[in-house]
This record gives structure tokens, C-alpha cells and sequence, in this order.
């Protein structure tokens, strides 16, 4: 659905009800009228998730009524001791709101115990959430806040108050909030040593992007995602994927533009190891604690500085696309490029893409424009992968954090161990 001034709030919802929500599961309450952000939490199997409602309660008033959904959610098979547990969360969170009732703050379970096996997981999760905030927003006629979290994360005090500062800006549409894993109660050296690493390199890889010139450089955590009911729904909501729904949708959200960052506040994920996806934080701390830790002799492995460079290269060499309409045009420039991305482009159709665009645009900046986004998201990580197996291969994390570090001069050289290196990163996501 492309966005249009002519529609209002209420046509948009009306559109996106009628088009895309797939399952109708509701709360059995309203949210009030003054109500500017609804946050969602899925939430299965979850036995601490009073720590995570403690840590929102807990936060300063914002100048705005806040709405909690819990999603507890579970496939129509799930074992006796999922639902056992899901069902105590349920009694749980009825329990704490009763007992904690804030003027400002209203949590609400919705429970979604029978879902279809082949479509449940944490993407549909998300979107039954995420639909129900739409729906009770659409029925104020409130163009509201729609604010994901995870139920093992916790959150800094200024948390909504900082949200809803973020959006007074009538030009955003949606952003992401800074993060840090919270390792403060782990006990296990190896646990520490990889959630402070895998950070490292989530923070590598972003700001590797950055340091290249990318212009789509964003973590995509859900556990982070913010964005107004309206873009919501512009977007098609949220996907069903057992994983990375994250990743697919902050993807959709930033070719619509007003996509930015929230720094100002904080949300802490724990470092818990996990099955339940195939990546992902909970993912990767199992392998290394399991086998990778051991095998890797305690290195981090990541991508190389290499690949960063070579985006850097390609970057301004991008422009010389425009108004080639011819292969052997095309051929000569890409001649020009890293042998990295001139063989990713070559296997994965930029011939043809840059024909389209040039018939397609009438200026070179918007011909750049497209051609970067033809380039981000999973094509961008389809590259870096390729680099990695045909050029470049895996190697120490800190080696190569350093080298960028340095490049950006943020750190002298000379080796910091991960976590004086995670800071620097930090430091420097903060203050961009």
C-alpha cells in the first residue's frame, strides 16, 4: 500500500484491516483514550517476565498514557509444560497489574495459546500484538506509538518519556533504540565472554557500514523497533517469520523514510542462552558456550575489515551507473570496482537492475537512492557473506574492531581486549 496524504488515519486502518491482518485475536479491555503508546511484548514460556514489568512500572512518568500488551503465545501443539507455564504468566501479569496500577501505565496479557503450528513463532507474535495496538489505536482515532520489547529485557527509566520526546518530531516514522546486553548477573566467564563479543560485533558490523559510507546502516533488533500505527500500517505490518522478522521488517520501514535512531534511553536484553530460533542472541550464546568457544581456542570470529573497505571503494563508484544503458557500459565500470563486489554484482543480476533504474529515474541522485536500496537489507548481507566465502574469510573479532577503530581514529593501535573495545563502539554510537 503506497501512503497517501489524501487518506486519514481511520482510511489507512480501515485498508490495512481489510488487506492484511490475518488473525484476529483481541484484549478483553480497552486502552484509555489518552493513550499514546502501546507496547508489545511476546512473550512463551517465559518465567521472569515480572522482571520485565517491574522495570517498566519502574519507569519515570512520560507526559502520556501508556498501553502494555503481553502476547503469550504458544503453537496448538505445544507440551503440557508450555502451557502450564504460559497460563501462570497469564495469572501473573493480571496479578501484578492489579497490584501495580499506575494513572499513567495499563498492561494487558492476550492470549494466543492455539496458534497454528506451521505460522507460530515470535513474527506472529509480534503481529497479533502489534495488529490488537493498531486496532485499539484506530478506535480513538489516535495516530499513536506502536514500541516493541522482548520478555527477558529490561529498560533505562527515561525509557517512554524518551520515546515519546523521539516522535514529537512529526517527521519520524520509526526508529530503533539503543541497546546494551545486560550481563551483570551472569555468572559464567564463557557467557560473558560471548555476549560481550557477539555485541562487539553486532556494533562492528554496523558501524563497518558507516565507516563505508552506507547510508542504510541500522541494528535490526526487535526488541528495539518503534515506529507510529500509521507507518504500521503503510507498511503491511508485520511478517509471520519464526525468525528474523526483526531483520525483514526494519528493512521494509527505512525505503519509507523518517527511519532514525533513539539514543537518549536504553533497552538492556539478557545474555540467555536459547534455542528457540536459529539465530540471534539466545542462538549464538548456546553455540559458543556449547562447541564454539572450545573449537575457536576463545576467538570471536567475524567478517574483515577487507569487506568494509571494498564497500567504501564501490561507494562513490556507484554514480557512474547512471544513464548506462548498455551491458558493456556497465561492464566498464564495473571493472573499475573491488573484485568483491564486482563479482557479487556480476552473479546477482546489477546489470539488469541498473537498465531498470535508468528508465525508470530522471535524475542521478534518484537513480543512487534506488540503486543503495537494491543494495541493503538481505542483499547487503548476502554480499558481506559472499566476501566472506569467496575473498575474504572469517577472522578474530577484536583484530579486526581494532583496525576499524583505529581507521576512525577512535583508539590508538595497539590491542584493547573486547570489552574496553565494545565501550569505544558504545562511545561512539552514542554520540553519532
Amino acid at each position: 500500500m503506497s501512503a497517501s496524504n489524501k487518506k486519514s488515519f481511520g482510511e489507512i486502518c480501515e485498508y490495512y484491516f481489510n488487506r492484511f491482518s490475518t488473525y484476529d485475536y483481541r484484549l478483553n479491555t480497552e486502552f484509555p483514550e489518552e493513550t499514546e503508546i502501546i507496547l508489545v511484548i511476546p512473550s512463551m514460556n517465559e518465567p521472569a517476565l515480572i522482571k520485565t514489568l517491574t522495570s517498566l512500572s519502574e519507569c519515570d512518568e512520560p507526559d502520556c498514557k501508556v498501553g502494555v500488551i503481553v502476547v503469550v503465545n504458544a503453537h496448538e501443539g505445544a507440551t503440557e509444560s508450555i502451557k502450564s507455564q504460559n497460563d501462570i504468566c497469564i495469572e501473573d501479569i493480571i496479578e501484578y497489574s492489579a497490584q501495580n496500577r499506575l494513572s499513567w501505565l495499563k498492561i494487558d496479557p492476550l492470549n494466543a495459546q492455539d496458534l497454528p503450528e506451521k505460522d507460530a513463532g515470535v513474527g506472529l507474535a509480534r503481529k497479533i500484538g502489534m495488529d490488537e495496538a493498531l486496532r485499539q489505536f484506530a478506535r480513538i482515532n489516535a495516530n499513536g506509538i506502536i514500541v516493541c520489547l522482548d520478555a527477558d529485557c529490561t529498560v533505562k527509566p527515561n525509557y517512554f518519556s524518551s520515546i515519546k520526546s523521539h516522535y514529537s518530531d512529526k517527521g519520524t516514522k520509526s526508529a530503533c533504540i539503543y541497546f546494551e546486553h545486560d550481563w551483570s548477573q551472569e555468572s559464567d566467564p564463557i557467557i560473558i565472554s560471548g555476549i560481550i563479543n557477539y555485541e562487539l560485533s553486532l556494533r562492528y558490523f554496523v558501524e563497518g557500514l558507516k565507516f563505508a559510507g552506507f547510508p542504510h546502516a541500522y541494528h535490526t533488533i526487535g526488541s528495539c523497533m518503534t515506529l507510529r500505527a500509521d507507518t504500521y500500517a503503510l507498511a503491511g505490518g508485520m511478517n509471520k517469520r519464526q525468525a528474523g522478522e526483526d531483520f525483514y521488517f526494519i528493512n521494509k520501514l527505512i525505503p519509507m523514510g523518517g527511519f532514525g535512531s533513539i539514543n537518549t534511553t536504553c533497552v538492556y536484553p539478557s545474555c540467555r542462552t536459547s534455542d528457540r530460533v536459529p539465530f540471534g542472541t539466545g542462538r549464538a550464546m548456546k553455540d559458543w558456550k556449547a562447541f564454539k568457544h572450545k573449537e575457536q581456542n576463545g576467538i570471536f570470529l567475524s567478517y574483515s575489515f577487507e569487506t568494509f573497505v571494498d564497500i567504501k571503494q564501490t561507494m562513490p563508484l556507484l554514480s557512474k551507473l547512471y544513464r548506462c544503458t548498455e551491458s558493456s557500459q556497465i561492464d566498464g565500470v564495473m571493472a573499475e570496482l573491488p573484485q568483491s563486489t564486482a563479482d557479487f554484482f556480476r552473479e546477482n543480476g546489477l546489470t539488469e537492475k541498473v537498465i531498470e533504474l535508468n528508465g525508470e529515474t530522471s535524475s542521478a541522485e534518484k537513480f543512487l537512492q534506488r540503486l543503495l536500496l537494491w543494495w541493503s537489507g538481505l542483499r547487503m548481507i548476502k554480499y558481506v557473506h559472499y566476501a566472506r566465502d569467496n575473498h575474504y574469510p572469517l577472522t578474530d573479532l577484536g583484530n579486526e574492531a581494532e583496525i576499524l577503530l583505529s581507521e576512525l581514529k577512535e583508539i590508538s593501535p595497539g590491542k584493547g581486549d573486547a570489552a574496553s573495545l565494545l565501550h569505544v563502539f558504545r562511545r561512539l554510537e552514542l554520540n553519532s
